[in-house]
């Protein structure tokens, strides 16, 4: 469960002609994100976006994320900002209009993103989250950050290939022949 949950509409607010909603997270929101995710700070996290009722029981949201993230660079350590900017596309549908469980390939490639209502609630903060977790750079990285092997390391790192163990394991089983 995230801290944006607190950013949802009820499905009554929509059906009488939808929602128009640009959320700019306080100083308190933004430090616990960034204690959810991990990070040194969340800077910025502004959402601008409509949910409209499309009928059948389904509401599509739409809109724009705009969020700045200070990180630490895996290499160099030092403090680095990263900006995520995403468009906002999503479906909601009740759970029992959700399509058959597909399987992970299938359901990555589909073209359309779709979530179920829970509790008569339009959760726009958890797929604002979700959104935000699967843009961060698992690796942040500097610039200018560059790794320094030493000549003895990098020496052992070309010689040190995904096949080496193989060549080895194929050589003693010859040697034992």
């Amino acid at each position: 469960m995230t801290a944006l949950i607190c950013w949802c509409h009820n499905l009554d607010e929509i059906l009488r002609g939808g929602v128009s909603e640009r959320r700019k997270a306080g100083d308190s929101l933004r430090l616990t994100i960034a204690e959810e995710l991990g990070v040194k700070a969340c800077t910025r996290l502004i959402a601008e976006y409509s949910i409209r009722n499309a009928g059948g029981g389904r509401f599509e949201l739409s809109g724009t994320l705009d969020s700045e993230f200070t990180r630490v660079c895996v290499v160099s350590l030092s403090t680095i900002t990263e900006t995520i900017k995403e468009t906002l596309d999503c479906t909601f549908v009740p759970p029992e209009h959700l399509p058959e469980r597909q399987s992970k390939e299938e359901e990555a490639l589909a073209v359309e993103e779709i979530e179920p209502i829970t509790k008569e609630t339009i959760e726009v903060g958890c797929i604002i989250y979700e959104v935000i977790a699967a843009t961060l750079d698992p690796y942040p990285r500097a610039n200018d950050a560059e790794l320094e092997l030493s000549s003895d390391s990098t020496e052992q790192v070309s010689l040190e290939n995904p096949f080496a163990a193989l060549q080895k394991l194929k050589d003693d089983s010859n040697a034992e022949s």
